[in-house]
């Protein structure tokens, strides 16, 4: 089993805790800005982050690659994929965008 974890105790990047051995699996530290909120797509090599910076961050777990989504007027507090992958759901404060995911 492996947890991610973001945010400000691990500071700007991602961590995967692996539980059954009770250690770091992979670390991905190329972050400049702390996640606020993460979603993880159905087929699980896509991962997105909210900032307080306003930024949507998709990650390509396979590569360890960020691509930046602008658009949020607040911090990025909450993110969702729909259960077939296609859409991204973002919210801040005071608003919401859905995204089109094409890989």
């Amino acid at each position: 089993s492996c947890v991610v974890c973001c945010g400000e105790a691990v500071g700007r990047g991602l961590v995967f805790f692996n539980l059954d051995e009770r250690r770091v699996e992979r670390s991905l530290a190329t972050m400049d800005q702390v996640a606020m909120s993460l979603s993880i797509s159905p087929s699980g090599y896509l991962i997105t982050l909210g900032t307080a910076e306003r930024l949507v961050k998709v990650v390509d777990f396979e590569e360890g690659t960020f691509q930046d989504f602008t658009g949020h007027s607040d911090a990025v507090a909450s993110l969702a994929f729909s259960p077939s992958g296609a859409l991204l759901v973002s919210s801040a404060n005071t608003d919401i965008i859905s995204w089109d995911v094409c890989v």
